[in-house]
């Protein structure tokens, strides 16, 4: 892992969007804790699950990434660099409606989307690229909802919604910024 912390410190440190205290502090020797946001929306710090959930959810909340690809949090003034197994951002529920598709994210957030920006990874994840650049990660209630609405065409799977049918793309091979590896804790 200490590798990926130097990887880190040194994205961090190249990328123009930095917040200037944070570029101090690791320029001035300051350490690196490692926070990482898996790819079904758990927190960790240095490699144990977060057991505060209203912590959690004000992680969830202050996710940022920068055009450079370096993810942080930023709760108020303070920011702090994290890596982000998936996305940033994940929907637990799902309500398919007639003109547009709500989306209730993990943070409390509601969000329409229409048939554009639908994806998978043919296994494991469903989303959505929303209108404002957010790739949002369904999960829980909103995964399992939306896997009965996927159907096999001729031309490949389709997500059937009240709007009608929206092709699934790729999902992204490679999201940008560090990946860490995390060592799930037993128990």
């Amino acid at each position: 892992m200490e590798g990926s912390m130097h990887a880190l410190r040194e994205q961090v440190l190249a990328d123009a969007e930095t917040p200037e205290a944070v570029r101090a502090a690791l320029r001035g020797g300051a350490a690196l804790e490692s926070i990482h946001l898996d790819d079904r929306g758990r927190w960790w710090h240095e490699g144990t699950v977060f057991a505060n959930e209203k912590l959690s959810q004000l992680f969830t909340r202050s996710v940022f990434q920068t055009e450079g690809g370096v993810w942080f949090l930023r709760i108020g003034s303070q920011s702090y660099p994290i890596t982000v197994a998936c996305t940033g951002h994940f929907a637990d529920r799902l309500w398919p409606g007639a003109e547009q598709t709500t989306l209730v994210l993990t943070t409390g957030e509601q969000v329409e989307t229409g048939l554009v920006g639908w994806m998978t990874d043919g296994e494991t994840r469903l989303g959505v690229r929303l209108a404002d650049g957010r790739d949002v990660r369904l999960i829980g209630a909103a995964h399992q909802a939306a896997v009965l609405l996927v159907e096999a065409t001729a031309s490949g799977w389709q997500l059937q919604l009240g709007q009608g049918g929206a092709a699934l793309g790729r999902w992204p091979e490679q999201t940008r910024g560090v990946r860490l590896t995390v060592e799930a804790t037993q128990g």
